[in-house]
């Protein structure tokens, strides 16, 4: 490194050093001193007129509540939330005196910190004035909350009302088909019924002051809030519960059919006015290309330039890796360049997965979807597997994520078949007319009693299970007897590609230092 760089390096490091930390965050800092001032200011002002208030003939009717409220203490607590947010800013003038950048990011952090205690401070001060304003509206027109708290409570007698057939006909469908989900459905709708009963209950204890002979109306504010809470408590429960039940009557199932790699490599360009000694240099990133495995493996170990020239490149790999990459060469290129270089930036593996979707029984077939390089080696084994399935009767959060044989989800549920015997005495499962798809896209295979009770008991939704054929070899996934024997999965992309041939780590770790590395020289 010359002389020359060493002095510029030096130089920037000593004025990156003088800087210190950013002045607008410096400033941002300091005003928080006058927030914290300010907000002191507020709060004992406001308590200030409170203690005024006091004294005055206006108070009264609320001496009664001060006890109940603890509305000095508030004020007191506001104000001792205000003593913790000085200690932070003992802390930010520490970090502004040391004025070190590296200190920024900790700068930020207490500024927020700050901000938030003084946020909290002044909304405790906030309170008493809040509920000494409910008070005064209680006292001047009682009737008129009370009336809007039983229009809440009406609602929600309202939506349980709505919610009652759709629990009831869940827990006859699960007692009809089995699915054992009567209790859960009890105790779900039990608990909307529950948030009425107690919304109910607290209007009650209001509207009981109402008549009483020294109406306390600190218990009217206090059920009516209740009964506020209670409501915002049931629109959310109720809308849980409608979308819980309504999953019940949800089967879906995905399949993965089909997989594929695609490799692909990322070409830069370094171009320039070949006139000037001392040429302005730009670059340019050309989109990915898709390329076969061998021109992957290839470029991937370039360490220098592919290729050199602008308006006809000249090439430093096989001309039919060259011409595989479909170049254009001065795309973009700034006027007056004449002369350019390219070297590989990236490169990059990409991987897809096809999916059959079975939903409620209608089937249909995704295009290509990228997914990242774990769940493509997840499922390297899976081809021709339900890799996710949620028959009626579950919840969603209950679907089968471990890849099991197509359609086994469904055998035993006795929504959709039942058991038989065939003439030897085995028993197997026979699906209702109704599900007759889920047997055709079996390929006219059975499933028995022995091999699904072994993946019920030792694998369901836990890890993948491909089971045995007599001869020891595997049925169901990618090597499996199944998927070896359908022309469908024969002729499928995934087949087309010799199964997986994209084993990548090796190929990234031998050119890892070459990923990233930037435009390569401009060779003058």
């Amino acid at each position: 490194m010359t002389c020359r760089r060493w002095c510029a390096i030096i130089v920037a490091f000593l004025l990156l050093v003088a800087c210190g930390i950013d002045r607008d965050l410096k400033r941002e800092a300091k005003t928080r001193q006058q927030d914290m001032q300010n907000a002191r200011s507020r709060i004992k002002t406001s308590r200030d007129k409170y203690m005024a208030w006091k004294d005055t003939p206006e108070f009264e009717p609320f001496a009664r509540y001060e006890a109940t409220y603890g509305w000095p203490d508030q004020y007191a607590a506001a104000l001792a939330e205000l003593d913790s947010a000085k200690a932070v800013w003992t802390e930010i003038e520490q970090i502004l005196d040391a004025n070190q950048p590296e200190d920024e990011g900790k700068l930020r952090s207490k500024i927020i910190q700050l901000r938030r205690r003084l946020a909290v401070a002044l909304q405790k001060s906030r309170q008493p004035n809040s509920q000494i304003r409910l008070l005064h509206n209680l006292m001047a027109d009682a009737p008129s909350h009370i009336a809007k708290a039983e229009a809440q409570v009406a609602e929600m007698k309202s939506m349980v009302a709505e919610i009652r057939p759709l629990a009831d006909q869940a827990t006859a469908d699960s007692k009809t088909h089995g699915w054992n989900k009567e209790e859960d459905i009890a105790e779900r709708f039990n608990g909307l019924k529950k948030i009425h009963t107690d919304a109910l209950e607290a209007l009650g204890r209001a509207k009981a002051q109402t008549t009483a002979t020294d109406t306390n109306y600190a218990i009217i504010a206090d059920g009516l809030h209740q009964v506020e809470q209670q409501r915002e408590a049931m629109e959310k429960s109720a809308n849980a519960v409608k979308q819980r039940l309504g999953e019940l009557n949800r089967s879906y199932t995905k399949r993965l059919i089909d997989m594929k790699h695609v490799y692909t490599v990322t070409i830069g360009r370094t171009s320039w006015d070949n006139y000037y000694d001392y040429p302005r240099e730009t670059n340019f990133i050309y989109p990915p290309r898709p390329v076969d495995q061998a021109t992957f493996e290839y470029l991937s170990k370039q360490t220098g330039d592919i290729a050199s020239g602008l308006y006809r490149p000249r090439p430093r790999i096989p001309q039919n890796m060259w011409r595989s990459l479909n170049i254009d060469s001065d795309k973009r290129a700034p006027q007056g360049d004449d002369s350019a270089v390219f070297w590989v930036n990236d490169w990059e593996i990409l991987y897809y997965h096809r999916y059959r979707i079975i939903e409620n029984g209608q089937k249909r077939e995704t295009d290509w979807e990228a997914v990242d390089e774990d769940v493509f080696a997840e499922n390297i084994d899976n081809m021709g597997m339900d890799i996710l399935s949620k028959p009626y009767g579950m919840y969603a959060d209950e679907a089968m994520q471990a890849a099991m044989p197509p359609g086994m989800a469904y055998v035993g549920n006795k929504q959709y078949g039942r058991w038989q015997q065939d003439s030897a005495g085995n028993r197997f499962w026979a699906f209702y007319g109704r599900y007759a798809f889920l047997n055709a896209m079996l390929g006219g295979n059975r499933y028995y009693y022995n091999d699904w009770d072994r993946w019920r008991r030792d694998y369901r939704g836990r890890t993948p299970y491909y089971g045995k054929n007599t001869d020891g070899s595997t049925i169901y996934g990618t090597n499996g007897s199944m998927v070896r024997n359908d022309p469908n999965y024969r002729s499928s992309t995934f087949a087309s590609q010799g199964g997986i041939k994209a084993a990548p780590a090796n190929i990234r770790s031998a050119a890892g230092g070459v990923r990233g590395r930037g435009p390569g020289s401009r060779g003058k």
